[in-house]
């Protein structure tokens, strides 16, 4: 840098350049100090020499620094996030971000991503939901003091067509100048599912233990039968049923009670 400087300085008072400026670092007790070397004529129509100005820029480029390491957090966090997650306008809703996960998990490219908005994203059934939480929202998104904010399961449409449920959690940024908010949509069908699973398997087990009670204070076959039908027609969607004995003697299947489409039938037949 010291023969960069020297170069530039004999420009100047040559009347080479009417100005010359360049930072660099030097070493201090505490670490690193920044300044700004500014060279200018005493006289742009004379040469009479020339101003050399040293100015102290440690602060702005520390800051500098400081924003340049943000933006690669940034990039890390955003980008190469392992959940997918997007950023968008407030006030048009349109869709201004999105990392490298909402593109595999979603099906959308990213230049379709950039021309949608938000409400592209949610299933028709939740739009008229999501308009009411944004009128009441819509103040939070412009303080960016607020911290993340879980905002519960929404209804996901993918470009396949799919409906994926999604747990979303949102928070006020600044992006490239503007106030937007950053998404992080988690999806959560699989959980959902199997929840939904546990809670269908306790209602049969429920039902199973009712009509055991029922069953073993019966002793007509008819009715027995009818309550099978009963039970079998609320764990699973059949409205057919064949219910058959096995003699063991003769090797014969007989039919002792049928349905048919939720009918009764004549099983003597």
């Amino acid at each position: 840098e010291g023969k960069r400087a020297a170069r530039g300085i004999r420009l100047v008072l040559r009347g080479k350049t009417k100005e010359f400026s360049i930072e660099y670092p030097c070493r201090t007790h505490t670490g690193y100090s920044w300044y700004r070397l500014v060279v200018t004529p005493i006289n742009r129509y004379k040469n009479e020499g020339a101003v050399v100005m040293h100015i102290d820029v440690t602060q702005r480029k520390h800051a500098e620094q400081a924003l340049k390491l943000s933006e690669e957090q940034y990039r890390l966090l955003f980008y190469d996030n392992p959940l997918p997650m997007w950023v968008f306008d407030p006030e048009t809703l349109k869709i201004i971000a999105v990392n490298d996960e909402s593109i595999l998990s979603d099906g959308f490219s990213k230049t379709e991503f950039l021309k949608m908005k938000v409400t592209d994203l949610i299933h028709p059934d939740e739009k008229k939901r999501y308009l009411d939480y944004r009128m009441k929202f819509n103040a939070e998104d412009h303080d960016f003091n607020s911290k993340a904010r879980n905002v519960g399961m929404w209804k996901h449409v993918t470009k396949r067509g799919g409906i994926i449920d999604v747990e979303i959690t949102r928070r006020p940024v600044i992006y490239k100048g503007i106030n937007a908010v950053l998404v992080l949509a988690k999806d959560i069908t699989e959980r959902i599912n199997a929840l939904e699973s546990l809670e269908k398997r306790n209602r049969e087990i429920s039902l199973l233990y009712e009509e055991e009670k029922k069953l073993s204070s019966s002793l007509d076959p008819a009715k027995i039968y009818d309550m099978i039908f009963a039970i079998i027609s609320q764990i699973l969607p059949r409205s057919s049923v064949v219910i058959s004995s096995f003699d063991r003697e003769n090797s014969s299947i007989s039919c002792i009670a049928a349905w048919l489409a939720g009918k009764k039938m004549d099983s003597s037949l």
